[in-house]
């Protein structure tokens, strides 16, 4: 499900307007879990393992963890996470 909205850490406005996609998947023990990407702008990429509050537009929110940064010179960079416990 593509989204948009706002990062946070630590209760404080880090990143705004943040656009991504996130995914629901389920594990063979039936789990469910989320994980996802968002774009980052140029020269602002978050700590790795650090956690943040995803808050998106539509109201919902979720804390998610920063897995990996991708960058390269053709496209632009990109976070990873994971959803540590609800989105809603």
């Amino acid at each position: 499900m593509r989204f948009r909205g706002d990062l946070y850490k630590a209760g404080q406005l880090y990143l705004s307007g943040v656009n991504g996609d996130i995914q629901q998947q389920t594990a063979t023990s039936g789990l469910l879990s989320w994980s996802g990407w968002f774009g980052l702008p140029s020269g602002g990429y978050p700590p790795l393992g650090d956690d943040y509050q995803l808050r998106l537009d539509d109201g919902r929110s979720a804390a998610i963890r920063i897995l990996s940064v991708s960058t390269g010179s053709a496209q632009p960079p990109v976070a990873r996470f994971k959803v540590n416990g609800p989105l809603q």
